[in-house]
């Protein structure tokens, strides 16, 4: 992309992902990585994302904080399957997965279990 030419930065830009999760598609800033231009700061509870998230933008380019971020109280998460990346404080709604297709299967919670949020 000729856009990237147009800047000349000091250094990388600091990208932080809250709910970090990598699903099927890459994300809007994952070319920014492979140019080199930018760097990542991924925070995630669900430890079942930190391999994926080094995989998908390689683990020189990002640090992953394994933390569920919100009130440095103890909550209930809503553990879904790790394709879906709903893992969740919040409660996913039924009723609203439902409007898009296979989404209530998605946000189906297979477990929940008290964390220390931070």
């Amino acid at each position: 992309m000729q856009v990237f030419g147009l800047f000349d930065l000091d250094a990388p830009i600091h990208v932080v992902d809250i709910g970090a999760s990598v699903l099927v598609e890459d994300s809007l800033y994952k070319g920014l990585f492979e140019r080199g231009l930018a760097r990542l700061s991924a925070f995630d509870g669900d430890s079942r994302q930190i391999g994926r998230i080094h995989a998908a933008y390689g683990a020189e380019h990002v640090r992953v904080f394994q933390q569920f971020l919100f009130d440095d109280g103890r909550h209930t998460v809503h553990v879904c399957h790790p394709e879906s990346g709903m893992t969740s404080l919040f409660k996913p709604r039924a009723a609203s997965l439902a409007f898009f297709n296979g989404f209530e299967t998605f946000g189906e919670v297979l477990q929940t279990t008290e964390v220390q949020t931070a």
